[in-house]
């Protein structure tokens, strides 16, 4: 570091070490508060993976206002755009926030929705794209004992604090015009023993934060959703 800023001279503004493994949302906000504070107009990464992540994510940070990790986290997406196509900045906020979202994507385990999802194409035909409008709130009520803090971050970040994360995605997916219920995309109750016993055994079922260890627990998803 001493050879950078010896080369950069009075042009070098400050000097940030705190990125660490696996980019943590608050060493990106501790990265964002400091090059605002000497009102940076470059920005040098120098390191592996994860001090690049975090410097992608710092320049979103700075370009968005971003001044917390909550907000970080679960970005505060802009709905408008399905309400008016025309509107460009709603359209690159939801493009910012896909790009966000895939950061921590390999880092965590898909769980339940994913899982289950798989097994809805397999048994019922159901298009992949609507299994986690059809799934998601009911994951998210079943989880919600064990990680209910998150949501509670997730909701706010939507600006719906009162009623909780699960029901403010499945608003958001009526919003959007998609399907919200199982039976909404063909699903038959007739078909839950095959697609939980299915799920069972998935990968990502079993990385569900509130553990699934028998069918009954699958089947209580699935008639949550249906």
């Amino acid at each position: 570091m001493a050879t950078i800023t010896d080369a950069l001279g009075g042009r070098h503004a400050g000097t940030f070490d705190g990125c660490t493994e696996h980019t943590p949302r608050e060493g990106v906000i501790a990265a964002a508060v400091a090059a605002r504070a000497v009102d940076a107009d470059l920005i040098v990464t120098v390191g592996g993976g994860s001090a690049i992540d975090a410097a992608k994510a710092l320049l979103l940070c700075l370009a968005e206002g971003i001044g917390d990790a909550e907000a970080l986290g679960a970005y505060r997406l802009q709905i408008d755009a399905e309400r008016d196509p025309a509107n460009i900045q709603a359209l690159l906020s939801c493009q910012l926030a896909v790009g966000l979202a895939t950061v921590g994507l390999n880092r965590a385990p898909f769980g339940a929705c994913h899982g289950i999802g798989h097994q809805l194409g397999a048994v019922a035909g159901v298009p992949h794209w609507h299994c986690t409008c059809v799934l998601q709130p009911a994951v998210m009520r079943y989880n919600a004992q064990v990680n209910g803090e998150r949501q509670t971050m997730a909701a706010t970040a939507m600006g719906a604090p009162e009623t909780g994360a699960a029901e403010a995605i499945e608003n958001l997916v009526r919003d959007l015009e998609q399907p919200t219920r199982l039976r909404d995309v063909g699903v038959k109750q007739e078909q839950f023993e095959a697609i939980a016993n299915s799920s069972l055994d998935n990968l990502f079922a079993r990385s569900n934060p509130r553990p699934i260890t028998v069918v009954e627990e699958i089947i209580e998803i699935l008639q949550s959703a249906w």
